[in-house]
C-alpha cells in the first residue's frame, strides 16, 4: 500500500527528496478503514516499522528511510 501511494504521488510530482518524503495526513484509523485491519494492528505495524528504521511519520509527512527493507517485508507477506 505504501509503495502504491508513493508511485501515484510521484506521477503527480508530490514526492520530495531522498529519502522519499510525502505528505501524509492520514491517521491510523484511516489506514485501518482502508485496509480492513484493526487500528491496534495498524499501530503495532507502524511502531515496528519505526523501530526498525524503515519509516518516520511526523508533521503530517511520511519518510521512507529504508525502501529495500520495506520491499523485503512486503514480499514476505
Amino acid at each position: 500500500m505504501i509503495f502504491n501511494l508513493v508511485d501515484r504521488l510521484a506521477r503527480r510530482g508530490l514526492v520530495r527528496g531522498e529519502p522519499v518524503e510525502i505528505d501524509f495526513p492520514l491517521r491510523q484509523h484511516h489506514i485501518a478503514d482502508a485496509t480492513g485491519l484493526t487500528p491496534v494492528h495498524v499501530s503495532t505495524v507502524l511502531r515496528e516499522f519505526r523501530r526498525g528504521g524503515l519509516i518516520t511519520i511526523s508533521n503530517r509527512s511520511l519518510t521512507l528511510l529504508d525502501q529495500d527493507g520495506l520491499r523485503r517485508i512486503a514480499d514476505m507477506r
